[in-house]
């Protein structure tokens, strides 16, 4: 692996985050980060976390702005809410492949 990549992860993990031996630990990101997800999942491992990825694609948030109702839209997740409450660490990992990947949504839906 990368040693950057490997260096980038010590510090989110234990600089950024301070994670420590327990704590609950999401990392979300697109499978385009994926060398960056497994060396901060194995760095908060080592450091004693209960860790777990979400991945998502990125088509299905186009999707949801192309095609949801407003109420879908403003539609927040009771599972989420609990998970928010629940983590200790969050990280969210921004990436993607298709850098122009909304320029068709009108802007006001993606507020």
């Amino acid at each position: 692996m990368d040693n950057r990549i490997q260096n980038l992860a010590k510090v989110l993990v234990n600089y950024s985050l301070r994670i420590k031996s327990g704590d609950l630990f999401k990392i979300s990101a697109e499978p385009v980060a994926e060398p960056l997800i497994r060396a901060v999942y194995d760095e908060a491992l080592k450091m004693g976390a209960h860790v777990y990825a979400d991945l998502s694609l990125i088509d299905l948030r186009e999707s949801l702005l192309k095609h949801g109702s407003d109420a879908q839209l403003a539609y927040i997740s009771p599972i989420r809410e609990f998970e928010i409450e629940k983590m200790d660490a969050l990280l969210t990992i921004w990436g993607s492949t298709n850098t122009k990947f909304l320029t068709g949504i009108n802007p006001a839906r993606q507020q």
